[in-house]
């Protein structure tokens, strides 16, 4: 592993995802305790969203929100103010997902790129009800309120029956210097999902496959040079994984949850050759971020 961390402004708050609105929590005032002592205030930004799923704050005022279409917005944090910058389209890279469901599909992470005014990393489902694939981009706000798009890595595709709840999700990203990491969901290992990957964000090499065996991951994180990872099990079993490369986490043949369905009917808790995770959670806790 790569062990520098990017440097990533901590001004600004922390900025937390809703499914209809978005919020600020700025330090100071008063509000809710935390663990730390601090305590924080909120302040509404946007509402009316549609299906957010995704958050990036690329200054220390504007925040780009993705919405399961697709399509990505520029906020300002202070004032409110709203900029459509339209939808992600690119040949072979159609947003997926389902629209009459609540499975989260579709344009699912955004992350900033450090020291480069207006660029983001962004992942989502893409492909058609007969085949799904993960992508993974590079966007640039322009001056004219757009935004440019070029694709760094699409998956293998993955068959889907309209018939069965979507074989995929994940797509979580961190960076790591000149890399992104990218986690995708569990279908088949032969087709090359359920998988955490370095992507090179220059193309300067073939994507490389750091670990094997995850069935949905909801965050990553890297810490003094150790990446975790969290993940939902079936029916209970989500997991806080330490991720080393070479390790396989599992997934479909071992999970502390319990099966959910028959084609994923697993039934073993350890398996000789796996990793066993650092934590489990039954019942679940459904994670969706991970951060330090």
């Amino acid at each position: 592993m790569n062990t520098r961390i990017p440097e990533f402004s901590r001004r600004g708050g922390v900025l937390i995802g809703l499914l209809s609105a978005l919020s600020v929590m700025i330090p100071g005032g008063p509000a809710h305790a935390q663990a730390s002592g601090e305590t924080y205030t909120r302040h509404l930004v946007a509402s009316g969203l549609n299906r957010p799923q995704a958050v990036a704050q690329i200054s220390d005022t504007s925040v780009l929100v993705g919405e399961r279409s697709g399509r990505v917005l520029l906020l300002n944090s202070g004032s409110g103010v709203r900029s459509d910058l339209g939808t992600i389209s690119l040949p072979g890279a159609r947003p997926f997902y389902v629209a009459e469901s609540s499975y989260t599909e579709g344009l699912k992470d955004l992350i900033p790129v450090p020291n480069r005014s207006g660029e983001f990393i962004w992942c989502m489902t893409t492909g058609s009800a007969q085949a799904v694939r993960w992508t993974v981009g590079r966007g640039q706000v322009t001056a004219a309120g757009a935004m440019q798009n070029d694709v760094l890595w699409q998956s293998p595709p993955q068959a889907w029956k309209a018939s069965n709840p979507p074989p995929f999700s994940g797509c979580r990203m961190m960076l790591d210097g000149q890399d992104v990491v990218v986690a995708t969901g569990a279908n088949s290992r032969a087709t090359g999902s359920g998988r955490i990957l370095r992507v090179s964000l220059s193309g300067s090499r073939a994507p490389q496959v750091i670990s094997t065996g995850h069935r949905n991951p909801g965050g990553l994180a890297l810490r003094a040079g150790t990446l975790w990872e969290v993940e939902h099990g079936p029916r209970g079993g989500n997991e806080l994984n330490v991720i080393l490369a070479g390790r396989d986490s599992g997934w479909f043949a071992v999970s502390s949850g319990q099966p959910d369905d028959q084609a994923h009917n697993s039934s073993l808790k350890s398996r000789a050759g796996t990793t066993a995770p650092v934590f489990t959670w039954t019942p679940a806790i459904a994670p969706s971020g991970l951060t330090v």
